[in-house]
């Protein structure tokens, strides 16, 4: 107790550097496990250094494959997003792969299974976030209270495709509309359903047989002509 020293493990976890999404998607996440070590020295029971490391080993490939599928998930999810908000899916591509994904020290030091499954989930949602404000900034105008950036881009992806298809089948221009007009007719309706509920009586009590027979055909085509094929 008088000499020598003494070596902590005061943090470990996983870490993983800074890399862009572009290299993740195309070769992986590169992820690492990481302690970080105090080493206290002492001559007659008086410290006289104290140094900090941190020492690295590789991480189970099993798991770097894991955080890929969820950048990978979180990725065509905002991609998705693109048809929708009237945005090319190029240029939200290449935002995507120029983004930097910094995760850094994840500390697991001392936690249990749930605790650890609870902040991965926290780091990796904190991640969505930052790439769906990098592939559409602008979009924290319709964030609700307690909603992250990405759930709040797939709701207003999901919401604003329902009332252009609404429109679409109305004949009206859909494309003549703002996100912000598409959002604010959403609005007047208790949910998407009770919206999407509302045109389809609507369609069906005003529009006569041929009419809604050339609508669907049109809308018909529109997903043959998506999807490559000529519509028989």
């Amino acid at each position: 107790s008088l000499f020598g020293s003494k070596t902590t493990i005061i943090g470990s976890g996983l870490y993983g550097d800074a890399q862009s999404l572009g290299d993740i998607l195309s070769g992986g996440f590169d992820a690492s496990y990481y302690s970080d070590i105090k080493k206290k020295k002492k001559f007659f029971g008086v410290t006289t250094s104290t140094k900090y490391r941190t020492e690295y080993s590789n991480a189970d490939p099993a798991l770097e494959n894991q955080f890929t599928l969820i950048l990978r998930q979180f990725n065509d999810a905002i991609l998705a997003a693109a048809g929708p908000l009237g945005m090319a899916t190029d240029q939200i591509e290449t935002r995507l792969d120029k983004f930097v994904v910094n995760i850094g020290k994840i500390d697991l030091q001392g936690l249990t299974g749930t605790e650890i499954e609870e902040k991965l989930t926290a780091v990796f949602g904190a991640a969505a976030d930052d790439m769906a404000n990098a592939a559409f900034p602008g979009m924290t105008r319709f964030q609700k209270v307690g909603e992250g950036a990405f759930e709040t881009l797939v709701r207003v992806a999901s919401v604003v495709e329902a009332v252009t298809a609404s429109f679409d089948q109305l004949g009206f221009a859909s494309s003549q509309y703002s996100i912000d007009v598409k959002m604010a007719v959403a609005d007047q309706f208790e949910s998407d359903s009770a919206m999407t509920n509302a045109v389809q009586s609507y369609f069906q009590a005003f529009y006569t047989p041929a009419e809604q027979t050339a609508v669907k055909a049109a809308q018909l085509g529109k997903v043959f002509d998506h999807l490559g094929f000529a519509m028989p």
